[in-house]
């Protein structure tokens, strides 16, 4: 019996499959997450990966039926298909048992079983029936639930065309995963987890796992801290995202609110404070209304109302809100607005820091009704930066001079009001992406370290005072006021990168390799090259998706050094698309084809691996009667050797595999060292005229699976026959 990494199921011969495909609905659609393989020979085996799998398979009941059917495992897409033959009889029926086994961590939602016609449903006479589960029912992490399903003739049949179905069946699955965490333990909203806290002021912290949509309350006597590890809360609808009439410590997240409520809500009694989050409200309330609370914010943090009506921070009834750092900003109204309440903006000592606040506003970037201290900032808006300089009670204006002026905003002019101390920098990608969009500094000094910038195709320049020409700045460039820094790129046709260094094609990255020494290269686009490795290199090529080709006399890839190949897809149309030449070592983890009347790889010396995350096809074709110019999709020469741990590997017009050197298929242990090797060819799915050690694998043939002896294997090859697209298939496989 052979083992798999993680778990394996067993049935009798008499248990048939009728599943092909599992899938869990992730939010916004069905994604594949187990491989079934499972053989009417006598075994079914099952790899658990992460996802509700089917677990087992079996006949409970029929009527004039026939339960014997035939199954294959999908080469390619890893599914499974399955034929039902019902008699010409109305009642014919047939009935199995599902079972399904939960192999994560979350909570799974049952959604629904239908037919997936795009990939092999072809008779809509015979229907199914499912009970035992409904929409909504839940399994558990660890668990297993069953259904039974039913296949049937429609009932609004008056006669019978076809009495057999070839058959996918799509089992959805919605997944729920938890949303916050306290300690080990999960929870499916936020609400849920802040409820753990009690009314006593004991500390309760929270992480908050993915985003979420819902309307938070913090009641009286609790104390939360919430890590929203760079997630989202939001709500759309008629109360704000956030109600606290306790204790919060909100931190490295983002709250967001475009309904009829604003975004953080504090009611009399409740305390807050904000660090480094970014709060933003499109609806018709404020970022932050704070009621006769608590409120302090800090750090990164960025307050922003799109609304014309509201302020970004409004401050009522008594309520006591201190701004050390963070931006704010309002499209119609204060930026902050202290309309009866205790405001203290900056540091109180008094010293410019690096993140000081910076308001701007509509109007004001700073109102108040009231007095309030002011001792580090900057504030702008289009009527004034503040509304009443009176006002100011406390702070750097008291005993400095202030310092005011003009600046163009998107066309508008705003009316500054700072003590001349900080200044703003903006970095402006300029069509690219940059990792810090904004940063406050002190005026006069050195920027400090320069935030990366990056755009596809494109390579970085630097940063620059305009957005063409202008002066190259680094870190020892003194701000003095605010400006915006602008990239500057130039256009990339390089094709590869190797330890930092950009190349114009992957020849010269793999010629710049030090000898003997394991190196990466990374290709960054589609390419069209004839590559050469020599005796002398040790070359991971990571193809990142890409595809490199070549339509001319040579072969894609020449191997006569190490060459691990990952990922994407080496093809020709013209020649072989890989030759392992002299003592070569070649690893294939990626697509290899060949559309031209040659091997996909040929193998004259030297050793090539094939792994799991293999696939290769050829259209070769039989030149000679010769064996030794036998041409398939690989070919392993006298003094070769070929050893296949996983994969597919396909002959369109000929044998998969034509060995005349030493191959090996699986592993001796009987294990499957990764997936089972599947091969399948036109003709013979593999020619042997030399060593051949087959452990484990699959073996697809029309006219023969294996065509020559088998050296060594582990236990018994077995024999069976199987039909596709109306042709008789031979397979031998390890059973």
């Amino acid at each position: 019996m052979k083992k798999n990494k993680k778990r394996s199921f067993r049935y009798s011969p008499f248990f048939l499959v009728l599943i092909v495909m599992a899938t869990i609905f992730l939010g916004i659609g069905y994604a594949q997450v187990a491989n079934l393989d499972l053989r009417v020979s006598g075994t079914a085996s099952i790899t658990l990966e992460e996802g509700i799998v089917i677990s087992d398979i079996s006949y409970l009941s029929g009527y004039n039926s026939d339960p014997n059917i035939q199954v294959l495992n999908h080469p390619h897409l890893s599914i499974m298909e399955s034929t039902i033959t019902l008699n010409n009889d109305f009642a014919s029926h047939i009935t199995y048992r599902v079972t399904f086994y939960n192999a994560t961590e979350y909570v799974g939602v049952y959604d629904s079983a239908v037919y997936s016609e795009q990939l092999g449903y072809d008779n809509p006479e015979i229907v199914f029936d499912v009970t035992g589960l409904r929409q909504g029912d839940r399994i558990e992490p660890g668990q297993s639930r069953e259904l039974t399903i039913t296949f049937k003739y429609n009932s609004s049949l008056t006669s019978i065309n076809n009495n057999v179905l070839n058959s996918i069946i799509n089992f959805k699955w919605d997944l729920v995963k938890p949303v916050a965490q306290i300690g080990n333990t999960k929870y499916n909203t936020l609400q849920e987890a802040i409820n753990t806290a009690d009314t006593n002021g004991n500390l309760v912290e929270i992480k908050l796992l993915k985003d979420t949509k819902e309307y938070v309350k913090i009641n009286t006597g609790q104390n939360v801290k919430i890590d929203f590890d760079g997630n989202k809360a939001s709500n759309d609808g008629d109360y704000p995202v956030f109600e606290i009439r306790g204790t919060a410590y909100l931190y490295n997240g983002y709250v967001e609110s475009d309904g009829a409520q604003g975004a953080l809500t504090l009611k009399p009694g409740g305390n807050l404070v904000a660090d480094s989050m970014h709060v933003q409200a499109t609806g018709i309330r404020q970022a932050l209304y704070n009621d006769n609370a608590d409120t302090l914010i800090k750090g990164d943090s960025y307050f922003a109302n799109d609304t014309t009506q509201r302020a970004s921070v409004h401050n009522v009834n008594g309520g006591r809100l201190t701004i050390e750092s963070g931006t704010f900003v309002a499209t119609g109204h204060a930026a902050v607005y202290n309309q009866s309440g205790t405001l203290v903006v900056g540091v109180e000592d008094g010293t410019a820091h690096h993140n000081s606040p910076v308001m701007i506003g509509g109007t004001y970037g700073i109102q108040s009704n009231s007095a309030y201290k002011f001792y580090d900032g900057i504030a702008k808006g289009r009527t004034n930066g503040i509304n009443n300089t009176n006002h100011v009670i406390d702070g750097m204006e008291v005993d400095c001079n202030i310092v005011s002026g003009t600046e163009v905003i998107d066309n508008r002019v705003y009316k500054i009001h700072y003590p001349a101390i900080t200044a703003t920098v903006t970095f402006n990608a300029n069509g690219g992406s940059v990792n810090e969009s904004r940063r406050v500094v002190e005026r006069d000094m050195a920027i400090g370290t320069l935030p990366n910038a990056s755009r596809t195709n494109y390579i970085f320049d630097g940063w620059y005072t305009l957005r063409s020409g202008g002066e190259k700045i680094d870190e020892n460039y003194a701000v003095e006021g605010d400006i915006t820094l602008w990239a500057h790129w130039s256009k990339s046709e390089r094709v590869a990168e190797s330890n930092g260094v950009i190349y114009d094609t992957i020849q010269q990255a793999i010629n710049a390799a030090p000898n003997n020494t394991p190196t990466t290269i990374t290709v960054l686009k589609d390419t069209s090259e004839a590559l050469t490795v020599s005796s002398s290199k040790n070359i991971t090529l990571d193809l990142d998706d890409f595809t490199i080709s070549n339509s001319g006399a040579n072969p894609t890839v020449v191997n006569q050094g190490t060459l691990t190949v990952v990922g994407g897809l080496i093809s020709t149309n013209e020649r072989h698309a890989a030759i392992n030449q002299e003592a070569g070592i070649l690893n294939v983890h990626s697509g290899v084809l060949t559309t031209s009347d040659r091997q996909a790889i040929y193998i004259t010396g030297g050793t090539v691996n094939i792994f799991e995350d293999s696939y290769l096809t050829s259209s070769a074709i039989d030149t000679t009667s010769n064996t030794s110019t036998l041409r398939s999709t690989v070919q392993c020469m006298a003094d070769c050797t070929l050893n296949i741990y996983g994969g597919t590997i396909i002959g369109k017009k000929q044998q998969a595999i034509t060995n005349l050197g030493n191959m090996t298929i699986g592993t001796k242990d009987g294990n499957a060292s990764q997936s089972d090797p599947t091969i399948i060819g036109e003709t013979v799915g593999i020619l042997n005229e030399g060593t051949f050690n087959f452990y484990d694998g699959i073996v697809h043939g029309r006219t023969e699976a294996i065509e020559g002896p088998v050296t060594d294997s582990e236990t018994t090859l077995e024999d069976d026959t199987t039909l596709i697209d109306g042709k008789t298939y031979h397979s031998k496989y390890n059973g």
